[in-house]
């Protein structure tokens, strides 16, 4: 998720690779081979990040206020 939101600027909650993740929530995936895609996604993140364009900080401001936005709509 971490690289899609680098790349792509935006998190999708419907997983496109859902029977991956399904696989390694039965245990049918080697803990060591999750191991190493995590440390080789991991390797370009900075660099993905830095590039992306994408504030470096949260706005405390608005995140508040669409929290209350979202409290006041229910």
């Amino acid at each position: 998720m971490a690289i899609e939101i680098a790349t792509e600027k935006t998190i999708k909650v419907i997983r496109p690779n859902a029977d991956y993740l399904l696989q390694i929530r039965k245990g049918e995936i080697d803990l060591q081979t999750i191991i190493d895609k995590a440390e080789e996604d991991i390797k370009g993140l900075d660099e993905l990040f830095a590039n992306s364009g994408l504030p470096s900080d949260v706005d405390a401001g608005f995140v508040n206020d669409l929290l209350l936005q979202i409290r006041h709509f229910k």
